[in-house]
Parts: C-alpha cells; structure tokens; sequence
C-alpha cells in the first residue's frame, strides 16, 4: 500500500501545502516490515480492532475514458458501470471474510463529488452506490457533500478544477468522519448478527434436520434482540439497527438465511 501511494505521489499532479520528503517517509515508509498488502489489512481482528475502509471509487474509469483519448461510445455511462462492478467485486470479497474469518470490516462508500450544491455528477453514481451498500451487512453508503469548482489560484485568478481542494477535503473528511460515528456501533453489530445467523443456517443445512418454525422464530427474535440491548448498554439508540437489520434480512433471506425458517426472518422484519 506504501508502494502504491508513492506512486500516486510521483504522478499525480501538485497543489497547495506540500509535506516534506521526511514526512512523506514517516508517512509511507518502505521495506518489508513497513510494507502491508490489502489482505493484510483486510484480515485484522480483534477485540481493540476497528477495521473501517473508505472507499472513494465510481468516477475513474469515467475519467480515463474522458481525459486520456476513450472512444467516443464509453464517454458516459461505460466506465461508471465498469467501476461498480470492481466495486461490488470488492464488496463481496470483504463481507465473505467478515463471514468466514471472523472479521468486522466496515466499507464507508463514497459517491462521487457534486457540482455545487447541484448532485449533477452524482445522479449516474449515487443511486447504484446508495443500492449497492444495503445488499451487505457491514457498508454505508457516504453522500457526498456541497463543493465548489471554481478556485482562486496563488496569483489570484481563478480556474476550474473537478478536484477537491485542501478545504472541501477537510469537510468530506468531517462529513465521513460524521457518517462513522453515527453508523459504527449498529454496523458493527448488523455485521455480528448477519454471521451468526449465517452460520447458524449453514449448520441446519448441514445436519439434514429441519428444526420447528417455531424454534426458528425464536431464534431470530433472540439474536436481533440481544443485539438491541449490547446498543441500548453502550447508550446507542437501537431503532436505526433495528429498522436496518430488519430490511437486511428481508432482502437476503431467501439466499442466505433459508435453513432457519425464510418465512420467520420474513415475518420478524414486518414487526
């Protein structure tokens, strides 16, 4: 990751405060011991671990096909559904793990920049982000904040720039920052609540025996009820977990959650 933004560093354009080449070190040191792969980072668990990813994405192959000679039929919409679908790629990929190793992972997704206070560039982007983020347990969908497009430059005249600058950086990284705090804790435990009852499913499909629907009901109830109260404990508010928890196993039910009754997970989500 070190490597990459190194690179990023060498080729992308300058503006404004630069850090200096010993902060630049300090920042993205190299060698081995420094150096982490995703996976890495994807992997890491444990009590004192909160694992969140911001994911900035959608607009690059938009950019390439506009900036750097695209043919003239992938200038709109090819290179947006191009980089949601290594979006949703990566987003599985993530929730697997979350599903099968243990970890709590948490993706904030971004859309893409507005024009002004006017979501021109994001009418395209924002709504398959916004839809893509409810098909898993542990992503929020970010919506991105008013900008400008018109700065002012060091010799005073003013340029157009699709950019942000080090201002409305600030502000998208309060207005994400904003979005964790008041997401992290009913995320954190949709994620907990989505493998237990996975693997609680995987185990009825396993052993051949159907159990009552009754029992399943209950089953249901008690896992999202337990999750309500470790909220309430850590003095959260429950009803936005609870109205997501209960829309989230409505729409996965039939693929993920059949063993322990689809029509109880059906029926606990009307509550």
């Amino acid at each position: 990751m070190n490597h990459y933004a190194r690179i990023d560093d060498t080729w992308m354009p300058k503006s404004g405060e630069k850090i200096t080449e010993r902060e630049f070190g300090r920042y993205y040191p190299e060698g081995k011991k420094q150096e982490r792969t995703m996976q890495d980072i994807l992997r890491e668990k444990g009590i004192d671990v909160s694992n969140i990813i911001i994911y900035n994405g959608a607009t690059g192959s938009f950019l390439d096909n506009n900036t750097r000679g695209g043919i003239l039929s992938h200038r709109l919409m090819h290179g947006i559904r191009k980089d949601c679908t290594s979006i949703e790629s990566i987003l599985k990929y993530i929730h697997i793990l979350n599903r099968n190793y243990g970890t709590d992972t948490q993706v904030y997704l971004c859309d893409a920049p507005t024009l002004g206070k006017l979501p021109i560039s994001t009418m395209a982007i924002g709504p398959k982000l916004k839809k893509m983020a409810k098909n898993y347990s542990n992503v929020v969908y970010v919506s991105s904040p008013a900008r400008r497009f018109f700065y002012h430059t060091t010799d005073g005249s003013l340029t157009f720039d699709i950019h942000y600058d080090e201002k409305d950086y600030e502000n998208f990284e309060a207005h994400i920052l904003h979005t964790i705090n008041e997401n992290y804790a009913a995320t954190k435990n949709l994620i907990q609540l989505d493998r237990t009852l996975l693997q609680e499913s995987r185990k009825i499909e396993e052993s051949l025996k159907r159990k009552s629907e009754d029992w399943s009901y209950g089953f249901v109830g008690e896992a999202i009820e337990e999750k309500c109260q470790d909220l309430e404990k850590q003095g959260q508010d429950p009803v936005p977990f609870l109205k997501r928890a209960k829309a989230y196993l409505k729409n996965r039910s039939p693929y993920d959650f059949y063993y322990i009754g689809q029509k109880n997970v059906a029926q606990y989500a009307k509550r």
